[in-house]
């Protein structure tokens, strides 16, 4: 299958090679007592003229390289038919032949590289023959068909050939394996990018949820309780109004409870705390205002100083903790709360622990109420693990633990 985008790095090759060539060809014209002439100049010089057209219009590159490509392969036995008069006469000519053959091995050699690299071993083959052909056409032109005969002259035109056809299989054969690669790179990088949206389609779906359940355990109840408050007082408002001012007291001190308590859920969305106070700092300050809306003792051990973090382990933890937290304020009938995060050696622990009622983890339905699931995707996201131990009247530990560096 031909390529219709050019490899990277193929035109920046052939220009710096093709520019040596014209910078050497110059300079051996303009030395003195050397042999040089202007037709050694002509061939890299116009291949260089035609390497150049990509720069001023990148959309001519699919024609100009296969242009280039028969321009290299050509231009080394043409230059050598017009110079063959001018041989040294003290060189035989099989000799002279031969040393001309194997010289332009040196030129030919980045063309076939280069369709290798680009196209398949059939452009290769092509190459090769053709080259051998235009070296044939060459020899019977200046010399005549005595000297294809000689073993010296046939003999390293086969053996050129032979070295080509395997440079160049070679060479296929590697631009094949980089190029099933890349296409391997890329369906993982696709597959990645969707995973990543699908995570933070996810994430936000969680984010929701959790929102959810906080305002109807919030304000959904206040106002239920008002309405069933300010009802009563309605109906005692007129037979006995000490009752129905007492209620009344009992709305207004409910009203503020659910506004104290919309305003903290109102608070989860807005940007993350850990970008301001770092995640110590806000676990802290998770812990302490949980503790102290759901009434409960807190016995908090957060090292201050935790290294290095990555951010996405830092929002996981984060995250968890704040779940964990919430379960254990809504959910748990508790008394008494311990919080502890650490780093150790290569890790960071997070752990949640409660005196409350407890569940069994074994239960689907009350793991995925408690958010259990939704720990458990935020560990895996960051290559964490998390454990969930808990029993019936004997509370619950929530531990995650995740690696943090090598």
């Amino acid at each position: 299958m031909k390529h219709s985008v050019i490899e990277p790095g193929i035109f920046p090759i052939f220009r710096l090679f093709t520019g040596l060539r014209l910078a050497f060809a110059v300079l051996r014209y303009l030395a003195p007592r050397d042999q040089g002439t202007l037709i050694d100049i002509l061939g890299p010089g116009l291949l260089l003229l035609v390497l150049l057209i990509p720069l001023i219009q990148a959309r001519y590159e699919r024609i100009v390289l296969p242009i280039a490509l028969v321009i290299s392969g050509i231009e080394p036995f043409v230059t050598q038919a017009l110079l063959f008069d001018q041989r040294p006469v003290d060189i035989p000519t099989d000799t002279y032949l031969v040393l001309h053959l194997w010289g332009s091995m040196v030129i030919l050699l980045l063309p076939l590289v280069i369709i290798a690299w680009q196209y398949r071993f059939r452009e290769v083959l092509a190459f090769t023959v053709g080259i051998t052909l235009a070296n044939l056409a060459m020899i019977e032109y200046v010399t005549g068909h005595e000297w294809l005969e000689t073993m010296l002259v046939s003999g390293s035109l086969v053996f050129r050939f032979v070295l080509f056809t395997v440079a160049g299989i070679l060479v296929v054969r590697l631009m094949q394996g980089q190029r099933a690669q890349r296409h391997a790179l890329t369906e993982a990088n696709l597959k990645l990018t969707n995973h990543a949206v699908m995570l933070e389609q996810l994430a936000t779906t969680r984010e929701r949820n959790r929102l959810a359940r906080e305002l109807h355990d919030t304000l959904a109840h206040t106002l239920s309780a008002m309405a069933v408050q300010l009802e009563a007082v309605d109906a005692l408002w007129t037979a006995k109004p000490e009752q129905a001012h007492e209620r009344l007291q009992r709305s207004i001190e409910t009203t503020r409870s659910g506004l104290t308590e919309t305003r903290r859920v109102l608070q989860d969305l807005r940007a993350s705390p850990l970008e301001d106070l770092g995640l110590a700092l806000s676990i802290r300050n998770l812990a302490q205002s949980t503790a102290a809306r759901a009434g409960l003792t807190l016995d908090l051990h957060v090292e201050e100083r935790l290294g290095s973090l990555r951010p996405d382990i830092e929002h996981a933890t984060y995250r968890i903790a704040q779940e964990a937290l919430a379960n254990a304020a809504n959910h748990a009938n508790a008394h008494h709360l311990t919080i502890q995060l650490k780093r150790s050696n290569l890790h960071l622990t997070l752990t949640v622990s409660d005196d409350g009622q407890g569940f069994d983890p074994q239960q689907v339905a009350t793991a995925r109420r408690l958010g259990v699931k939704g720990m458990q995707e935020r560990a895996d996201m960051v290559g964490g693990t998390l454990t969930v131990e808990s029993q019936p009247g004997q509370g619950t530990i929530v531990m995650f633990s995740v690696k943090v560096a090598e």
